[in-house]
C-alpha cells in the first residue's frame, strides 16, 4: 500500500511540475508582437517582431538589442531559421529573406530568383538546403540562400505556405488545411491530407515533429492539436486538457523538446504542455502576464522561450530536459549527470556525475521557484566519476531540481522528496 501511494504521488507530482511557477518574464523586446523565435548553439536568442525587425539577447533574455540593419529594422519578421554553420535566415512579409553570418550583427538581403517576397516560413535541412514558404509557393536554395528555385508550383498551391518542418530528410509543409511531404529535397511532393484522414476544413497554424516522427499540428478553426503517427496519412484530434480550454482557443504555436514534451501556445488561454505524446494537456500559465503566444523556441539547455502578442518573451525558470545517461568505464568520455537514487527519496539520496577534465565543477539543488536550497559540490575536480549525497533536512515534500555546471555543459534533472 505504501509503495502504491509513493507511485501515485510520483505520478501526480510529475504531471503537475509544469503548472507550478513555470515562467519568468524577460526584459523585452517589447517592440510589437513576437512572431518568431530561434536560439543558436551558443545560447543566443533571436526574436522576430511585427514591424520592428529582429532583436537579439545574449543573456537568456535579461537584455535585448535591436538589429541595426536599416532595411531589416522596420520589417515584419515572420520566421527565423539557423543552419549548422550558425548562419541565420530571416523571412519577412514583403522584403524577402535576409541572412547573417555573424550572429545577427549584420544582414544581407538574399532574394535572387525569389519571385514572391512575402515569406511566411523557413527551414533548413540536414544538408544545408534552405526552404522558404511564401504566399502560394515554396522556394529552395542549395547555396546558402544566394539563389532560389521554385519547387512548390509543381502541385499548384492555392494558399500561403505558413509552416515548414523537417524530420529525417522528409520535408512537411502546410498551406491552409493541406499538408504536403517531400522525401527528395523538394523535387517531388505528396499530398498528405484526404477527406478520411481526420483533418479537413481546418486552418493549420503550426507544425512540429518529435524525435519518434510523430507530427503535431495546431489548428485555429476547430481549436485543437492533431497528431499523426504515420507520416501524415491519418490524424487524431488531441484536444483534451485538464480544464478543457482547448475547446475555445486557437493554437498558434507548437514546439517539442528533446524529451518529446510538447508545448503549445494559444490565442487566449496562454501556454499548455503535454508529457504523454499529446494525449492529455496541462495549462502552464504561472508567471505569465500575457495569454496570446505565437512563437516558441527551446534552447540546448532545455529552457523554453515563448513570444507573446504583448511583445514580451517569457522564459521557463528551469530546464525542461534531462541529461544523457552516464557512460561506462573507469575513465569517462563525457560529462554526465545521472538520475538520483533512490527517487522518490526520504531523507537522503545519491547523485552520480562524471567530469572529463580538471576544472571547477558545481552541483546545486533548487526548489521549483528557483531558490537555491543546497550546494553539494563547488570545487575543482579531476577527471573521474563521483557521487554526492543530498540530505533533505528541513525541506518539505515536493519536486527539486539539481544542476551540474562544468566547462563542458550545464545539465539538469528533477528529483522528488516524499516525506
Amino acid at each position: 500500500m505504501k509503495n502504491s501511494l509513493l507511485l501515485l504521488s510520483y505520478f501526480l507530482l510529475s504531471f503537475s511540475v509544469y503548472a507550478q511557477n513555470f515562467w519568468v518574464s524577460t526584459n523585452g523586446p517589447l517592440a510589437g508582437s513576437v512572431n518568431s523565435l530561434a536560439t543558436n548553439s551558443s545560447g543566443l536568442i533571436f526574436a522576430g517582431t511585427n514591424g520592428s525587425g529582429i532583436f537579439r539577447s545574449t543573456d537568456t533574455g535579461s537584455t535585448w538589442a535591436q538589429i541595426n540593419d536599416s532595411d531589416l529594422r522596420y520589417s515584419n519578421v515572420t520566421s527565423i531559421a539557423i543552419n549548422s554553420s550558425g548562419n541565420i535566415f530571416a523571412g519577412t512579409n514583403g522584403s524577402g529573406v535576409y541572412r547573417s553570418t555573424d550572429n545577427g550583427s549584420t544582414w544581407v538581403q538574399i532574394n535572387n530568383n525569389l519571385a514572391n517576397i512575402f515569406v511566411n516560413s523557413l527551414a533548413v535541412n540536414n544538408i544545408g538546403y534552405v526552404f522558404a514558404g511564401t504566399n502560394y509557393n515554396i522556394y529552395r536554395s542549395t547555396d546558402n540562400g544566394n539563389n532560389w528555385t521554385s519547387v512548390g508550383n509543381l502541385f499548384g498551391l492555392e494558399y500561403p505556405v505558413n509552416n515548414i518542418a523537417i524530420n529525417n530528410g522528409a520535408i512537411y509543409v502546410s498551406a491552409y488545411d493541406n499538408i504536403y511531404r517531400s522525401t527528395d529535397n523538394g523535387n517531388n511532393w505528396t499530398f498528405m491530407t484526404t477527406i478520411n484522414s481526420g483533418v479537413s476544413n481546418t486552418y493549420i497554424t503550426s507544425l512540429s515533429i518529435n524525435s519518434n516522427g510523430n507530427i503535431f499540428i495546431g489548428d485555429n478553426y476547430y481549436f485543437a492539436v492533431y497528431r499523426s503517427t504515420d507520416n501524415g496519412g491519418h490524424w487524431i484530434q488531441m484536444a483534451q486538457t485538464t480544464n478543457n480550454t482547448f475547446d475555445s482557443t486557437h493554437v498558434y504555436s507548437i514546439a517539442i523538446n528533446t524529451n518529446n514534451e510538447i508545448f503549445a501556445g494559444t490565442e487566449s488561454d496562454g501556454m499548455f504542455c503535454s508529457t504523454d505524446n499529446g494525449s492529455t494537456w496541462t495549462q502552464i500559465n504561472s508567471g505569465l502576464t500575457d495569454n496570446y503566444f505565437t512563437s516558441i523556441a527551446i534552447n540546448n539547455n532545455g529552457n523554453v522561450f515563448a513570444g507573446g502578442n504583448s511583445g514580451c518573451v517569457f522564459r521557463s525558470r528551469i530546464s525542461t530536459t534531462t541529461s544523457v545517461k552516464e557512460s561506462g568505464g573507469n575513465i569517462p568520455n563525457k560529462c554526465t549527470l545521472s538520475q538520483n537514487y533512490p527517487n522518490p527519496f526520504n531523507p537522503s539520496t545519491s547523485i552520480k556525475y562524471s567530469v572529463i577534465k580538471s576544472h571547477n565543477v558545481s552541483l546545486k539543488v533548487y526548489d521549483m521557484i528557483g531558490n537555491q536550497v543546497a550546494v553539494l559540490v563547488n570545487e575543482n575536480k579531476e577527471p573521474g566519476t563521483y557521487t554526492a549525497e543530498f540530505k533533505s533536512t528541513n525541506l518539505a515534500s515536493g519536486i527539486y531540481i539539481y544542476t551540474l555546471q562544468s566547462e563542458e555543459a550545464i545539465q539538469t534533472r528533477k528529483m522528488i522528496l516524499l516525506k
